[in-house]
Order: C-alpha cells, then sequence, then structure tokens
C-alpha cells in the first residue's frame, strides 16, 4: 500500500492514525491513505488543531502496530484514556466474533461441498 498523496511506500515512512470520519475529511477523502508526512502537512496547510486521543479511531492499528496510542494519550486526561481502552476491548471482541462466524460459516461450506472430496 502506499500513500495516495505522495505515493510513498509505508516501508519507508509510516502511515497516517486511523481517525474517525468526521475527523478524517477534514484532511483526505474517505478512500485516500496518506503517509505520516502528508498527514501532518495537510493538518499545517489547513489549518487544523493538533490530532488527539479523542480523534484517534480505538482499533488494534493504532493500539499495536503503530504506537500511536501511546503517542497520543501523553496529553489526554486518564478518563479518556480508559473509555478509549474500552471502546478499544469492544472493537476486538466484534472482530474476533465476526472472524468466529467467518470461520462457522467456511467449515459449513466445506461439509456442504464435500471440500476434501473436490481436493483428490
Amino acid at each position: 500500500m502506499k500513500c495516495t498523496a505522495c505515493h510513498c511506500s509505508y516501508r519507508h515512512i509510516p502511515p497516517a492514525p486511523v481517525l474517525f470520519d468526521g475527523t478524517w475529511r477534514r484532511l483526505a477523502h474517505k478512500r485516500e491513505n496518506l503517509c505520516w508526512n502528508c498527514f501532518m502537512s495537510r493538518m499545517e496547510e489547513r489549518g487544523l488543531p493538533p490530532i488527539t486521543l479523542a480523534d484517534l479511531r480505538p482499533c488494534p492499528f493504532n493500539h499495536e502496530r503503530t504506537g500511536y496510542f501511546d503517542f497520543f494519550k501523553r496529553n489526554a486526561s486518564p478518563e479518556l484514556i480508559e473509555t478509549w481502552l474500552r471502546w478499544l476491548g469492544n472493537a476486538t471482541e466484534q472482530d474476533r466474533l465476526w472472524q468466529a462466524e467467518q470461520d462457522r460459516h467456511y467449515q459449513e461450506w466445506k461439509r456442504r461441498t464435500n471440500y476434501q472430496e473436490a481436493l483428490i
């Protein structure tokens, strides 16, 4: 995946954080992907206030993969941090339930179509 603004690879520059839609749309089209540099440039160009933890979508990408949670929580209140982590837990649980449902549908499909026989 690449930044849609400068076309750089995310191997060299990290992607922008995942934000709530209302915040993201002040910076980019909903289908745009921005790198950190383009993200910061657009914020400056548009005179937007700094992003806070309240703008950051609670998801594993922001929490575990990129460390954005740790970066933005520095200036957040303990109540906001607690709420954000609770939302993250809910989002993670919903994702786990969705994945379990997809696995169940796949197993049913395999059973109905005699998937093992089709491989032979």
